[in-house]
This record gives structure tokens, C-alpha cells and sequence, in this order.
């Protein structure tokens, strides 16, 4: 038989316990929900995304901000009616395009935000990888001619096409 002050003890500790518990619940849920959305649609013009840079591209030193050290998006052009886009970030958590839309028939905002590749893992690993997204242009879009690409408020110009 547990006497009774033993027992007032235990109801205590318990009582402590489930306190630190909520406490730590709230603070994992306030943490979790400062990292913002990463479950944004990718944008439907979106083909295909896959880690590194697109075929054919090494890695240029012009990508390099010199204020952040972390390399700009950039955009080069993949098959017809479609470029690549290249961002940087979170190999687990990569920043895909949301939103592909035409600015005039030589020009193209994309807007991107990262996203979780693994559904049910929140957890973004801590590296600066590319990953690089096939973007199939807006129909508006004159692809034999030279093309202003506006990515996260980074303008990049392509050349006319070349193949």
C-alpha cells in the first residue's frame, strides 16, 4: 500500500510531467509553423524537376551573389516551347516554380517557393544544392526569338534559341 504522502508525490510528478509535455507540443507547433508553408502547388507548367544543373551546364561563377554567397536562379532553354530553371536551396525542400506567366510574347515571370519532397517529413536538410525544373512556356510565348526570364525578381535574358 503507497502511503498517502508517497502517493501526493507521484500525482505531482505526473502533473509536472504533463505540463513540460503540452509545453513542449506548443513549442514544436509554434517552431514548425514559423518555417511557412512548403506545401504551396507547384505550378502546372511545370514538366518535370530533378536535382543538379540541366545537361549540358557547369556551374558558372556570374550564378554567385556576392552579397548572400548563394548562387541566383537562372534559366536556359531545353526543348521547344520549354527552358530549365535552376534554383538554389534545400535538397530535401527544393524551390520549385508556383506560378509561370507571360509577360508580353518575349517574356516570362516565374515565381517559385520551396517545397517538402517527402510528404509527412517537415524536416529540411541544412545543404545549398541545385535543383532544376523543365518549365513548359505560356502559348503567348514566341520561343525563336530572344526571351526575358524574370525568376523570383532575378531578370535573366536568353538569347534566341539556338537549336
Amino acid at each position: 500500500m503507497i502511503g498517502t504522502r508517497r502517493w501526493s508525490n507521484i500525482v505531482r510528478r505526473v502533473q509536472r510531467l504533463a505540463v513540460l509535455l503540452t509545453s513542449g507540443a506548443a513549442v514544436v507547433l509554434a517552431v514548425s509553423d514559423c518555417s511557412g508553408s512548403r506545401d504551396s502547388p507547384v505550378a502546372t507548367a511545370v514538366v518535370r524537376h530533378e536535382r543538379g544543373l540541366p545537361p549540358g551546364v557547369t556551374e558558372s561563377p556570374e550564378t554567385w551573389t556576392a552579397a548572400t554567397g548563394i548562387p541566383k536562379p537562372f534559366a536556359t532553354w531545353a526543348e521547344s516551347h520549354e527552358i530549365y530553371v535552376t534554383t538554389w536551396g534545400s535538397s530535401s525542400c527544393p524551390k520549385l516554380p508556383t506560378s509561370v506567366h507571360a509577360a508580353g510574347a518575349h517574356g516570362v515571370q516565374i515565381n517559385t517557393a520551396e517545397h517538402y519532397l517527402h510528404k509527412g517529413d517537415n524536416a529540411c536538410t541544412s545543404d545549398l544544392a541545385p535543383t532544376t525544373s523543365t518549365v513548359r512556356l505560356p502559348p503567348e510565348i514566341d520561343d525563336t526569338a530572344a526571351l526575358a526570364v524574370t525568376i523570383d525578381g532575378t531578370p535573366i535574358e536568353l538569347g534566341p534559341r539556338t537549336r
